[in-house]
Order: structure tokens, then C-alpha cells, then sequence
């Protein structure tokens, strides 16, 4: 099946036929009415042989698709299988980028992902990866619902307050998939004996969505060590967001290492708590931006974050892929 690409549109113009993308506009000269024939059936999806069927010459038609292809404006991997369900636009989307959205919608389906923190970070990506059909969840998170989450945990409501978050979460997750398998840890997991504990239970990748204590990341990343699961996070401050790095288990040792040695190198010791403000659309910028590595991971495409912490000035939108270091500031009493 070849189609037109999804990111992609035609029309015509007088004798020509223009071909709309998001970056380029491409033009084919005095086509004949025939050629509209062949792009309607371009964009709905067709074989070979219906390009066949069509009064427009073989050698025409066969041009016509070279030029398509070699402008990379045909997708020749197409699946009419989601057509009608909530995937069919992300099919469109990972067609575009030249996935297989057969494959990739059938991993994303049966991955096992564990959420530590349902809260700012962790709720919008459960959102994202409910939508796009993850349907195995491990929940991990003692704490309740309470008002001062309601400006950014927005799968949580008013009459939410006062229940355990991984339940409220669980109970969201059924409303959108009823056939979703989620497990619920209502604890802090701070220890990676713990962390270890639950990675054992066939966990694709954990999602590190907690900011306490102040060195979770590093039991996360030894947890992920020591079971073998991909590991990637994301925070968010009062002028910067961060997301990733993504790691796979061969890249977590050298990660571990860094890690180690940028603690010990510390000018100043780490906070003891988090800060206290929160914005909603800050959250919602690092935590979309690391479901979407996590999509494109799953589907074979490129991911920003691939072994690598992004971090975003919010104040001015520029990406620093090399991260930002910690700066002392020493006083004199």
C-alpha cells in the first residue's frame, strides 16, 4: 500500500499540480486531468494495481511516482489498519517519519511502563501514553491528591482531593482503556532495594517523575542496573525543564559512573526538599517533550534525549543538549 504522505497535501492550479509539506512545496507542470485521478487515489491509499486501472500512461504515472518518492513525499508502508480508532492520526504520524505503524503501535501496546510519581511530571506523561495505546502500567507514589496539584496534575479533579494518587490515576487509566493492566505501589520508593524490587515484575522502562530525595535519579539508575529496564526522567524548575537522558541497560553503567562523580564534585550539598512552586505549563513542556522520546523510542525513530539530558530555557525557549552544570555562589557572613 503507498499513499501520499499524511504530513502532506495537493491542489491544483491551472495546469499545475502543486504538493504541499511542511517544509517544501513541490510543483508538477501541465499535468492533465488524469494526474488528479492518480493524486486522489494517492491520498486515500492504494496498490499498484489501481494506479494501473487509471487512463493516465504507464510511463507518466511511473514518473510521476518517482518524483513523489524521490522528494520523500510517498509513504510506501502505509496500514489502513487503524483507520476509525484513536491511533489513526499517530499512524498517519510515525507513516510520515517512515515508521511502521503496525509495528510501532503493536510495541507501544505491549510495553510494561512504571511511572515513579504520578504527580506534576508523571500525570502528563500517563496522559500522553494512555492516548497513544500504552496499556501496561506500574503506578508507583504515596502521596494523596490535594488542592495545590489541581494547576497542573490534570487528570485529577476537586472531588479527587484526599484520595491516594496512584488509585485516582488507576481509576483514570480504566475510564480511558477498561482493559488496561495497572498495578498500584502506594509508597515512596526512595531505596533502590525497593526500586529492584518492583523492576523485577517484567517492566519495560521506568519513568523517573520524582523529584525526592535529591538523589532518586541515581537509585533509579542503579535499580535499572541491576534489572535490566530502560530508564529515562524529567524535571522541571522555576526557569528551566529538563528531560531525559534516555538510557538502555548497556548505556546505564557510564551513567552511574557520571553520576558518581558529579556528586562527589559538588561545590554545594543538594537541597534537602523541592521547591515549592510549580507552573502548569512548564510541567507540561518537559513532560511532553520526554513521552514523545518515549513514543519515538518505542517506534524505532530518533530520540532527542538518546543518552543525553535536554534541558530547556523557559524564559528564552532555546534546547541545551549538553545540559547546565551547577554554579556556587559563596557569600561572606
Amino acid at each position: 500500500m503507498m499513499r501520499l504522505s499524511p504530513a502532506m497535501t495537493w491542489s491544483r492550479h491551472g495546469h499545475d499540480i502543486f504538493v504541499h509539506g511542511e517544509r517544501q512545496v513541490l510543483k508538477l507542470s501541465n499535468c492533465a486531468p488524469e494526474v488528479d485521478v492518480l493524486m486522489r487515489l494517492l491520498e486515500a491509499g492504494c496498490d499498484a494495481g489501481a494506479v494501473d486501472a487509471i487512463r493516465l500512461e504507464p510511463a507518466h504515472a511511473a514518473k510521476i511516482l518517482e518524483w513523489l518518492r524521490t522528494a520523500n513525499c510517498l509513504v510506501e508502508n502505509d496500514s489502513q489498519l487503524w483507520m476509525g480508532t484513536p491511533a489513526e492520526r499517530q499512524a498517519d504520524y510515525f507513516s510520515a517519519l517512515g515508521a511502521n505503524p503496525d509495528e510501532a503501535q503493536v510495541i507501544i501496546g505491549s510495553v510494561h511502563v512504571a511511572l515513579l510519581g504520578v504527580g506534576g511530571i508523571g500525570t502528563v506523561v500517563l496522559a500522553h501514553l494512555v492516548s497513544a495505546g500504552v496499556n501496561r502500567y506500574t503506578l508507583i507514589d504515596g502521596d494523596i491528591v490535594q488542592s495545590h496539584n489541581l494547576n497542573r496534575q490534570f487528570i485529577y479533579g476537586p472531588a479527587d482531593v484526599g484520595r491516594s494518587k496512584v488509585d485516582t490515576a488507576a481509576d483514570w487509566i480504566g475510564s480511558r482503556n477498561p482493559s488496561a493492566d495497572v498495578r498500584r505501589e502506594p509508597r515512596m520508593l526512595t531505596g533502590r532495594a525497593d526500586l529492584i524490587s518492583v523492576l523485577s515484575q517484567d517492566i519495560t522502562l521506568l519513568v523517573v517523575a520524582a523529584d525526592s530525595p535529591s538523589d532518586i535519579g541515581l537509585h533509579a539508575a542503579y535499580a535499572c542496573l541491576e534489572t535490566d529496564t530502560t530508564l529515562i526522567g524529567a524535571d522541571c524548575g522555576l526557569r528551566t525543564a529538563s528531560w531525559g537522558p534516555l538510557l538502555e541497560p548497556a548505556d546505564i553503567p557510564a551513567y552511574v559512573a557520571e553520576l558518581e562523580s558529579a556528586r562527589a564534585a559538588l561545590p554545594v550539598p543538594p537541597a534537602t526538599r523541592p521547591m515549592t512552586a510549580s507552573f502548569g505549563p512548564t510541567n507540561a513542556i518537559a513532560a511532553s517533550y520526554l513521552a514523545k522520546d518515549i513514543l519515538h523510542w518505542l517506534a524505532g525513530l530518533p530520540v532527542a534525549s538518546h543518552r543525553r539530558k535536554v534541558v530547556i530555557d523557559i524564559g528564552s525557549g532555546t534546547i541545551d543538549a549538553q545540559g547546565a552544570g551547577l554554579r556556587a555562589r559563596t557569600e561572606n557572613a
